[in-house]
Order: C-alpha cells, then structure tokens, then sequence
C-alpha cells in the first residue's frame, strides 16, 4: 500500500469522526445553531465523498500496477525455465507413465491460467520421445503429429520434477547403468569393465550385446530405478504360489464371462504369473474383452500346429478332415491308409502278370544255347531298347546308331537314380515312411533297367567284335 493511500484513508476516517460528532451536536443544539452544523454536515458529506472516489482512483492504479509487474515477473520466470533440467512425465501407449530426464525448451500460459511447459528428453529409450534434429535446428517441415519424432513433449508445471546431478563414481562393475545403444535409444544394461575411468564396456540387456562406450553415453541409475527393474523377480520368489492360487481362482470366477475363456490361463500354473502381473497392471480384469472399453476379443488366440513341409492348401485339407482331432494324427493315419492302398494295388498288379509257361522255359534254353548275342531281351523292357536277337540282321550303321541310343539311355537312367537316391535321402531325413517306401521301389526298377541296357550295350560292342574279326578273317 502506497503513501497516498494511507493517508486519503486516514483522512477519510477522521473526516467521519467529525461528521459523526456534527450529528451528535444536532441533537441537543438550538434552533439557531442547527441551521449551521447541518451546513458543516453537507460540506464534510462531500469531503467525504470526494475522498472515497480519489481512494478507489489510486487502489484501481495500484492495482493495475501491480499487476502488470506480476506479468513481467512472471514472464521473466518463464523464461527463466528455458534450458532448465528436470524430470518430466511421460505417458507410454499401453497406459503407464514414468520420469524421465528432460530439458525445458519453453513455456506457455493457458487459458485457464494452468502453466505448460514444453521438453525434450535427454535419455529417449522410445522412438516417440527421440528428439527431432531438424526441429531442434528449425528445419523440420512436419507438424507436430505428422513427424516421426518428438518436437517437444507438453506437461503442465506442476508435474515437473526436480532433477539432481548424476554420480558418476557410483559406476562400479556389475552395476545397473541406462546405456546409448546404436539406434540412439537409451536402454537398461549393466557394467561388465570399466576402461581407464572414463570407457565402459555395457551389456545390454534387451539384446545382450556388449559395446565400448565413453562417459557421455552412460548414465548411473538411482537405487529406486534399479530395484524398479528387479521388482518382479523379488515379487514371484516371495509368493509364487500364492499367486497361481490368486490367478487359478480368478480364472475360475471369470469362465462366465464365455465358453473360450474356459482354457485362459491354465498354462500359469506351471509358470509363475509374469503374464497376467503384466496385464493386470496395465489395468486388464480377468474375463473381460480387451481395450479401454473392454469391447476387444475375449477368447484368447489359438495356436494350431501345422504339419511340416506342407502346402497352406493341404494343411486346410487336413483341418477340415481333423476338425476338432489333432491334425498330425490324422495326417498319419491318412498316411498309413494310402500305404496300405498301395501295397494292396501292388499286390493285384504283380497277381495280373502273365504266368511263364513250359514253353517260356523251352524258349529261354534254346535262346541261351544259341550263343550270347542272340539272347533276348527280358520281358518287360522298353520297345525302344535295341533287342540283341536282331543285331545280327542290322547293318553296321544302324548298329552305330543302337549303340549310341543305348549309351544314351544308360546316362538317363543313372541320372535318374542319383536323383532318386537324393529324394531318398531327403524323405528320410524327414521321416516320411510312405514316401520313402515308394522312392525305394521305383529306385529297385530304375536299376534293373540300368542292369538290363547295360547287359545290351555289352551284346551290341560283343557283335562288333566278331564282325571286324570275321571281316579280317576274310581278308586273310
């Protein structure tokens, strides 16, 4: 309060005493005296008057005054702010919030006379609190929430938090440290060797790699932040049982909520709860639906076991066939069935072949006994093989040429074992016993007919032989 106004309202209250006294004197004066103290009355009645409004004039500019110097001082306080380390909050997605260390890079009065301040966090360990470095610079030519990384996170005042010097000497070997990694993110690691004081060797471990780091990608966590991270292990040795109790018993109070939730949870039992800790933390009720609202799924997700090495069209195949059955089950059972199917058309194949006769026997003795270039070829070879009993009614040019079809059908026909022998190898490896079965039979035809083309191709050089001997012995 100013000078001035202390003494208009000194003023103004003896100028009421006196006026108070006029009144007194009006009631015992005579006629002739009253006519003059009521002229006294109205004239203080004025004085006072006057001293009142020039008394509300000076406390209005006071006031004002006043203000204005608030303003400025509270401005001068904001700015002040700037660059000022602190902790601040920061709200995660899935609804949790923790402090991290910031810098304030300015503030801002709202309308309903809250303080904002704006922030960048010093030690990002998400991509949304990354600082943008073209916006640091003033080059960022998205918007607050079309860019990718924070240009500056906003709290109220109030919920700033003081934040102290770090300690470095408190790094130790074996100690818990919050580590720069290499996509600029800062994580949780322990110290493994510490290199002339000022390099660190960091495990991390989100990845359990090992860095060499210097002193400005290290920072030392507080004993509360360290016993933060061990906080579920201390927990789960203290009442491991009783919460698979707890857990087991909510499980059963929320089967009502549907029938798919009858198997939530069960796996807990052989665990110890880390899962439904997590979500009821985050705020999850156990039998509800998933989201804020709870209008998510309640059924949980199955896992369903495809057989391997499977197309996606057999696996559906195989689900519609199984249905509520395991799929791998019915996928050997089908297995056995077709094997049995084709040992069976096996057998009535190798019944429908024609019987040898007494005359087969009589002509596969005189076929032997007439030399062994004229032997036949057995039955059951290709019409396209050259058969030894016409090599002597050839010429020597298409004898030429049935020696290189021959040579030709040997090397497919090794080409083709050594392929089926490496399909063999492959079934087997993955214990695929009807397709392994099948493989070795047709590997068993595929070498008699190399033994058979062979056995021709000897015939067809043995008949060369006798006709370029024959041919000399004529000459001589």
């Amino acid at each position: 309060m100013s000078k001035d106004t202390q003494s208009l309202q000194c003023s103004l209250q003896l100028y009421k005493t006196q006026l108070k006294q006029i009144h007194d004197a009006l009631l015992v004066a005579s006629e002739e005296q009253k006519a003059d103290l009521e002229q006294v009355a109205k004239d203080l009645e004025e004085i006072i008057l006057l001293t009142e409004t020039s008394l509300s004039t000076t406390a209005a500019q006071e006031s004002d005054a006043s203000d204005s110097q608030n303003e400025s001082n509270l401005e001068e306080e904001l700015s002040a702010l700037e660059g000022v380390k602190c902790k601040v909050p920061f709200k995660y997605e899935w609804g949790g919030i923790g402090y991290h260390n910031a810098i304030i890079l300015g503030s801002e009065l709202n309308e309903d006379g809250l303080v904002y301040v704006k922030a960048v966090f010093m030690h990002p360990t998400n991509k949304k609190m990354q600082p943008c470095p073209y916006y640091l610079e003033g080059n960022c030519k998205y918007s607050d929430d079309k860019c990718h990384y924070s240009h500056g996170y906003a709290v109220r005042l109030d919920e700033v938090q003081d934040l102290s010097d770090p300690d470095y000497s408190q790094i130790i070997e074996g100690c818990m440290v919050l580590a720069k990694y290499k996509d600029d993110l800062w994580y949780k690691g322990r110290v493994e060797d510490i290199i002339k004081g000022t390099e660190f060797s960091v495990k991390f471990l989100h990845c359990n790699d090992v860095l060499l780091l210097n002193l400005h990608c290290v920072y030392p966590l507080e004993e509360q932040e360290e016993d933060s991270s061990s906080e579920f292990s201390t927990e789960e040795d203290d009442d491991d049982s009783q919460f698979t109790s707890k857990c087991l018993e909510a499980y059963n109070t929320g089967c009502a909520r549907g029938a798919g939730v009858e198997s939530f949870g069960l796996w807990e039992q052989h665990t110890r709860g880390i899962g439904s800790r997590l979500m009821a933390k985050m705020g999850y009720v156990h039998g509800s639906g998933l989201g804020k609202e709870g209008e998510g799924r309640i059924e949980p997700v199955e896992a369903m076991v495809f057989p391997p090495g499977r197309s996606l069209d057999r696996c559906m195949e195989l689900r519609e066939e199984a249905g509520s059955l395991n799929m791998l089950s019915v996928e050997k059972r089908l297995e056995r069935q077709k094997a049995k199917a084709e040992i069976r058309l096996r057998q009535i194949a190798n019944a429908s072949e024609r019987k040898a006769s007494v005359f087969d026997f009589i002509n596969s003795k005189l076929i032997k006994n007439s030399g062994p270039h004229s032997k036949e070829a057995p039955p059951g070879t290709s019409s396209s093989r050259p058969r030894t009993t016409k090599l002597g009614h050839l010429t020597r040019e298409k004898l030429n040429v049935h020696s290189l079809q021959v040579g030709e059908e040997i090397r497919k026909a090794e080409r083709d074992i050594a392929k089926l022998k490496q399909s063999l190898q492959r079934q087997s490896d993955h214990g695929d016993l009807a397709s392994v079965s099948q493989i070795r039979l047709r590997l068993v035809d595929k070498e008699k007919d190399l033994d058979q083309l062979r056995a021709s191709d000897r015939h067809i050089v043995n008949e060369q032989k006798q006709r370029k001997s024959s041919s000399k012995l004529t000459i001589f």
